[in-house]
């Protein structure tokens, strides 16, 4: 993912300690239920209203979605910043991956059984790429919205000023 998003934005910048992003971050993490990931996060120059979770513990947040927030209310970047934590604690992304080995792995097996011609390594390369850049299913990107939720509230911002985009689920 990371990849992909430094082919399309540039590399993500790391954020001072003045900086408003870090000021919101780094206390949301704090209250993260899973210790044993480094959070850290960094700031893309785009203009897309967006921002990812890294497996590893990253959160890259878009200019983009800065520039959509006030700049007064930082309970909607709180919540933000909260639901990419969760996604990083819930492990999505390394679900979504293994799931995405597994399907390429089921389609060069097939191959070979069904003795199919063709370039099937690219194509379960290709089924892989897709999984992991396909976004987060409608269930992951729920159970996102109820931690960051209490994530952010835990951490002692309002959850109910999170951006409408995210409005819990169910």
């Amino acid at each position: 993912m990371l990849q992909e998003i430094v082919r399309v934005n540039g590399a993500p910048r790391p954020v001072s300690d003045q900086d408003q992003v870090a000021r919101v971050f780094y206390p949301v993490a704090q209250f993260a239920t899973r210790k044993e990931f480094a959070y850290r996060v960094s700031v893309v120059d785009s203009s897309e209203a967006n921002a990812y979770a890294l497996p590893d513990g990253r959160v890259i947040v878009f200019t983009g979605l800065l520039a959509r927030l006030r700049k007064d209310d930082v309970a909607p970047l709180a919540f933000v910043c909260a639901h990419e934590i969760s996604h990083v604690a819930l492990q999505h992304a390394d679900r979504k991956m293994r799931a995405g080995l597994t399907s390429a792995t089921i389609i060069v097996v097939l191959g070979r059984v069904l003795r199919v011609k063709g370039d099937l390594a690219a194509l379960a390369a290709g089924v892989a790429q897709s999984l992991l850049t396909s976004g987060y299913s409608r269930k992951m990107e729920a159970e996102a919205d109820r931690g960051g939720f209490n994530l952010a509230r835990r951490a002692g911002f309002d959850p109910n000023g999170r951006p409408r985009r995210w409005r819990p689920t169910s």
